[in-house]
């Protein structure tokens, strides 16, 4: 459209009061629509291939076969400058595919609130293994900032008595980096830094993984998110704890409340 207005203002082509006219008319209709359609131009294809023949453009098929998306590349006519396009365009989907992202993707998804169960198992693999749970909620809330509030209530329970828990995070995307970062949080308060999550694809989800030590306990967190279109359809939480005096695997999975 630009370049096709910039043809006509610098009078390299010529379009007829007639045809003006009517593309006026089908612009306003297509303006007063009730209700306005999300695409207003739906033959998106049809549309570019009428902009180019008024631009006596002929695509180029070397940068766009039959049955691929169409780019800007296949309507330009200069050959560099359209494998340049083409390389950039190429580049972002398999960005795309290997979860760029995923982190911003999954700060979206998680809004709302959760029902979790949680499953401690207390030095596994041996003979004194036990293991104990944890069932409750968990809420997924935007805060000014833009990141999200993560606050869990729960039940605690133990082969002896159950007792009320709770916890909160914060999760805020990192625009440097461009991985999911947890905060902790006292009392409302956002602290340091907990886990930093890039992801790769893993099975019908993605997964991530990051490390965080705490005076002398290795805390090895792996992250797994499922999506059903732009919603996150489960998520699970999995810690691998070991220290002088911890020896611990929780594993939380986490549903969409109904």
């Amino acid at each position: 459209q630009a370049r096709l207005a910039a043809a006509v203002f610098s009078k390299q082509i010529e379009i007829s009061a007639v045809m003006m006219r009517e593309a006026l008319r089908v612009s306003e209709m297509i303006r007063q629509q009730t209700p306005r359609p999300q695409f207003p131009h739906g033959d998106y294809v049809g549309l570019m291939d009428s902009l180019s023949g008024l631009l006596n453009l002929v695509p180029n098929g070397q940068f766009g076969a039959s049955g691929t998306p169409v780019t800007p590349a296949f309507y330009q006519p200069d050959p560099v400058i359209a494998r340049s396009a083409l390389t950039e365009i190429e580049n972002e989907l398999q960005a795309c595919k290997d979860g760029k992202y995923i982190p911003s993707a999954t700060l979206f998804a998680l809004v709302g609130r959760w029902r979790f169960n949680r499953t401690l198992t207390y030095d596994p693999g041996s003979l004194s293994q036990r293991r104990e749970s944890v069932v409750g909620t968990v809420t997924f809330s935007r805060t000014p900032t833009g990141s999200l509030l993560y606050h869990e209530d729960g039940i605690y329970s133990t082969p002896t008595r159950d007792f009320e828990v709770t916890k909160e995070y914060e999760y805020s995307l990192n625009p440097d980096s461009n991985a999911l970062e947890v905060h902790f949080v006292d009392a409302g308060v956002r602290g340091g830094l907990f886990l930093s999550l890039l992801f790769e694809r893993a099975g019908d989800g993605w997964e991530g993984r990051s490390d965080h030590l705490c005076v002398k306990d290795m805390y090895m967190a792996t992250f797994r998110v499922a999506f059903e279109g732009v919603a996150a359809k489960w998520v699970t939480m999995e810690y691998n704890v070991k220290g002088p005096t911890k020896n611990y695997r929780a594993t939380t999975e986490l549903r969409p409340e109904k």
